[in-house]
């Protein structure tokens, strides 16, 4: 496929199409339910358990296999933009093709609606971003609405935060409260907050936010004299049908060199002290390790990269409207596959000053 958060190429079906004759969607029910023509795809409409979302406007094609990747709806109903909805997330489709058919429902896990109750799936999808307090680049918009919609599109099982406001913020979002829970809202019912920072009566840090149970967090402070605070916040989260817990780590790293290879072997420290050798662990965030020396002194306590590991080198991930530096990672230890996947540039690069980093990761079980 094409690299991280390159531009998509779309593949666009006139909507004049003609309609889809009856024998061919006899054909397409009595056969595999995920197999429709481009044209059927295209034809349709994206609805939420609470409301339309939008149409169907184009297709991502992956260039080599030629297989769909994602669907490109136009959510001028609710969101200025385009979400793209990865293929492989179906679980129900239905064809519209003409007016007063019924309209396409395709749940989404982790867009709109409860989330908690239901039974989580394998892989766990995992969403990484640094914020910046909810403001896009060089603090020109508080883009903190537009950006909640941008993690709800991804329908990540677990997100994690850095440079997240943990009071009131802004004044000018004073009824927001704390950002990481008006970014839980209702979708991630359990989250955790580490606050790393204080400045003009406003705190901020990392968080987590989880469709699993938080049991347990602790927030490690990574901080040297003299410099701006920076933390790990660690959470440990319960796995549903009685397998053994997960470890996640939320960082946030220093600006210097010498401050990041301290900070990381503290990281090391916690993870040899606090997580057993036997659990899973998910260690994400922001490395701001432009110079790439982080993995060999990561590699001691088990952890490897998901996107160096499948594709030989870190994702791109600042400036978000052109990545050019490597400084946002997912670390893995103990998962029995993971790999990276692709977002499309927009609408995150005017939401922030990074890009975001997402993968799904299949962890152990019991038998």
């Amino acid at each position: 496929m094409a690299p991280c958060f390159a531009k998509p190429r779309i593949c666009r079906i006139p909507t004049s199409s003609p309609p889809i004759k009856a024998h061919q969607r006899q054909i397409e029910s009595e056969s595999d339910p995920h197999l429709r023509s481009c044209k059927a795809l295209v034809a349709s409409q994206i609805d939420a358990s609470d409301g339309e979302i939008g149409p169907v406007q184009g297709l991502l094609v992956d260039e080599e296999s030629r297989a769909i990747r994602y669907r490109v709806v136009s959510t001028s109903n609710w969101w200025l933009g385009h979400w793209y909805q990865p293929a492989q997330r179906l679980s129900r489709v239905r064809t519209v093709t003409g007016s007063g058919a019924p309209r396409t429902l395709y749940p989404q896990r982790g867009m709109l609606g409860n989330m908690h109750d239901q039974t989580l799936p394998q892989p766990l999808r995992v969403l990484t971003v640094n914020i910046h307090k909810g403001f896009s680049a060089f603090n020109r918009r508080f883009v903190l609405h537009e950006l909640r919609e941008a993690v709800r599109a991804v329908g990540s099982d677990l997100v994690f935060l850095q440079e997240v406001e943990g009071s009131s913020g802004p004044a000018g979002a004073a009824n927001i409260g704390a950002q990481y829970e008006f970014l839980a809202d209702e979708i991630w019912h359990d989250h955790a907050y580490g606050r790393n920072a204080v400045a003009a009566g406003q705190d901020h840090g990392n968080a987590v936010l989880s469709r699993l149970p938080v049991l347990r967090s602790f927030n490690h402070d990574l901080s040297l004299p003299g410099v701006e605070p920076r933390g790990l916040l660690h959470c440990v989260l319960a796995r549903p049908g009685g397998q053994p817990e997960l470890h996640v780590m939320c960082v946030h790293l220093g600006l210097s060199e010498a401050h990041r290879r301290h900070q990381l072997a503290r990281l090391c420290e916690a993870v040899q002290h606090s997580v057993p050798a036997d659990a899973p662990l998910v260690v994400a965030g922001d490395f701001n390790d432009w110079r790439l020396r982080a993995d060999a002194l990561l590699a001691p306590c088990g952890l490897i990269e998901v996107f160096r590991h499948a594709q030989g080198r870190h994702a791109r991930s600042f400036p978000a409207r052109m990545p050019v530096l490597r400084l946002d990672r997912i670390y893995v230890r103990g998962a029995v596959a993971h790999r990276p996947l692709q977002l499309p540039l927009q609408p995150w690069a005017r939401l922030s000053d990074h890009a975001p980093l997402a993968a799904e990761i299949e962890l152990p079980e019991l038998p």
